[in-house]
């Protein structure tokens, strides 16, 4: 007897709180499937809104019938190689398997319908009664799950209370850690939040347009075509910035025009912004100037 329970404590607690929740989904998928199926359909998709808890305890009744009561084990337990077992290692009795039934059938169900049913009585003897007794119920949730971080026996309050815990159905599990693995997720971590605290603190605009600036430059000195004594005179039809017809044409006292948008946004986002081509600095916003069509034509 001392061996056998000596083998239960192998049982990894990570492994029994991920039964719990791949249980969850599993219930959780197939209230979906059953939601998404009747969509198309107005009046049977709004029963099933309405009576969503009576559908989801019926599911659960299923998957305790065909599962906790035939095999002492949830899917998910079983998946993982786990089963219920009684307090000396034996298998459940009847009154332990039909307490497991009734709380993992009714208790979410009998919660959600008692706090419905009590939302329009916020200051009834009623609503205090129920809300004192959910404020123990957490409060022995949260010693229990103490007690089980520790222990590794009891998942939650009512395993405890029924006498029942996990057993691994796999005699040759042994408790091995990839500590290879556990050290390539700390380390892309603590990567990932280094990042996230350095990227807000860099000006990625302003880098974007300094290697804009040289990407045009590049494509300038290889475009000569256009220039006065190595200065490129206005031309009218191509924003220096995106390289398009520019759109409500703006300068900033250099030769060289650009859109609204372009050099509005650019400013905006690194106010040391320059002329790409010819390093014009922008002092101020009023530098900003409207291109003078009829100027630049006398000129």
């Amino acid at each position: 007897m001392a061996e056998g329970s000596s083998h239960t404590s192998t049982v990894l607690r990570v492994i029994q709180l991920d039964a719990a929740e791949y249980d969850d989904d599993i219930v959780g998928y197939i209230s979906g499937l059953l939601q998404k199926s009747t969509s198309s359909f107005p009046p049977v998709f709004g029963v099933i809104e309405e009576w969503h808890p009576e559908f989801d305890m019926i599911i659960k009744a299923f998957i305790w019938k065909y599962f906790v009561y035939t095999h002492s084990a949830s899917p998910a337990q079983r998946m993982l190689k786990l089963k219920y077992v009684s307090a000396d290692n034996t298998p459940l009795s009847t009154l332990q398997t039909y307490g497991l039934g009734l709380i993992m059938v009714c208790g979410d169900w009998f919660k959600h319908r008692v706090m419905q049913s009590i939302t329009d009585q916020p200051h009834s003897t009623v609503r205090r009664i129920v809300n004192g007794v959910e404020l123990m119920l957490k409060f022995l949730s949260l010693v229990n799950f103490t007690l089980f971080l520790r222990g590794g026996r009891y998942r939650n309050v009512s395993e405890r209370v029924l006498g029942v815990f996990h057993h691994s159905t796999d005699t040759t599990l042994q408790r091995q850690v990839s500590f290879e693995f556990l050290n390539r997720e700390v380390l892309w971590t603590t990567l990932f939040e280094l990042l996230a605290f350095i990227l807000p603190l860099i000006n990625l605009r302003k880098i974007n347009n300094r290697l804009c600036s040289l990407a045009t430059l590049l494509y300038r000195h290889g475009n000569s075509a256009g220039t006065v004594d190595g200065v490129k005179t206005m031309n009218f039809a191509e924003c220096c910035v995106c390289l398009q017809r520019p759109t409500h044409p703006r300068h900033i006292g250099c030769q060289h025009v650009f859109c609204y948008y372009c050099i509005q946004g650019n400013y905006i986002a690194d106010t040391s912004y320059s002329c790409p081509l010819c390093g014009q600095k922008i002092q101020s916003p009023t530098q900003i100037q409207t291109v003078d069509f009829n100027c630049h034509r006398d000129t």
